[in-house]
């Protein structure tokens, strides 16, 4: 019977045109934008760490996504099932789908798990393939060592330095 003339009260109150009030948190009554701001500004402000922690998980995740692709040219590389003026499409392929593996293995590993962090892999994927080259311009001594010295000429024949790759084709920036 309690809850018929709580209800019978509250078709009162709004019958004749009163505010609605609300219990607050420590006691009282307030008016709903009343109760949102006390409720709000009872919530413990974040450090700047934790802050900075959201849109630095997607730098995070674009590096992985550039790693995973890295890897993956690598791996290609040792395994010795292309070269570099192999850029058809089985090739790429296979590349993004090593990347993928990689970057799924990541994802497991780090708990990047919502959405968003998983397109910015995709764009640091993206990213890699169509600037990968660039790195045998700019780093070729580095990768020398972990390539070899007739890959790393291979490149520089075949590609244009400071351009992107994209379809077979070198846009110079």
């Amino acid at each position: 019977m309690a809850g018929q003339d709580t209800f019978n009260d509250r078709l009162a109150r709004i019958n004749s045109g009163q505010t609605s009030t609300m219990t607050v948190p420590g006691g009282g009554l307030a008016t709903p934008k009343q109760a949102r701001k006390q409720v709000t500004s009872a919530i413990p402000k974040d450090s700047f760490g934790e802050r900075l922690a959201y849109p630095m998980s997607f730098v995070w995740a674009f590096a992985l996504g550039v790693f995973a692709y890295a890897f993956a040219r690598y791996a290609t590389f040792q395994i010795g099932t292309m070269g570099f003026t192999d850029m058809d499409l089985t090739s790429v392929v296979y590349d993004l789908l090593i990347a993928g593996v990689v970057v799924f293995a990541l994802r497991m590993l780090f708990s990047l798990d919502s959405k968003e962090l998983t397109m910015a892999q995709a764009v640091g994927i993206f990213a890699m393939y169509t600037f990968y080259h660039n790195f045998f311009f700019w780093f070729p001594d580095q990768l020398e060592i972990l390539f070899d010295k007739d890959y790393v000429r291979q490149i520089w024949a075949t590609a244009e330095p400071n351009s992107f790759h994209y379809r077979g084709d070198y846009f110079v920036f």
